[in-house]
Order: C-alpha cells, then structure tokens, then sequence
C-alpha cells in the first residue's frame, strides 16, 4: 500500500503497486515509475491506474487488512 496526493497537491489517497518500470514508458521518462491503482467508491473493483514517479510516492508498512 502506498500513500500519494491524488487528485490533487495536498489530498491524499491510499493505493496499491500494481507494477513497475513500464518499457516505454521508463525509456520515455526520466523518473522511475511505479503503477498505482486508487480504488474508486462506492465498487473498489473499479478505479483510477496511474502512473506515478517514485520519489511522489510514500510507501507504508501497513498491512491490507489495516485499511
């Protein structure tokens, strides 16, 4: 689980590594990257998958079932 500010600075939102360093996509930015998908309300099967710069990205020790 990972914590970023989503929508926007200053808002947070919880979510969950999917991947990481996607060939293209790593060869066209400068940024390690990490796929993160946001669950949405009110079906969390369905969200929002980003693509989001390592250093934007705080990383939790906490585990699924906390959240």
């Amino acid at each position: 689980m990972v914590l970023i500010e989503y929508p926007r600075r200053g808002l947070y939102a919880v979510g969950f590594i999917t991947g990481e360093g996607l060939g293209e996509v790593q060869e066209k930015t400068a940024a390690y990257v990490y796929c993160v998908f946001i669950p949405t309300t009110p079906n969390p099967t369905s969200g929002v998958l980003l693509l989001v710069p390592e250093e934007e990205i705080t990383f939790w020790r906490w585990a699924w079932k906390k959240a």
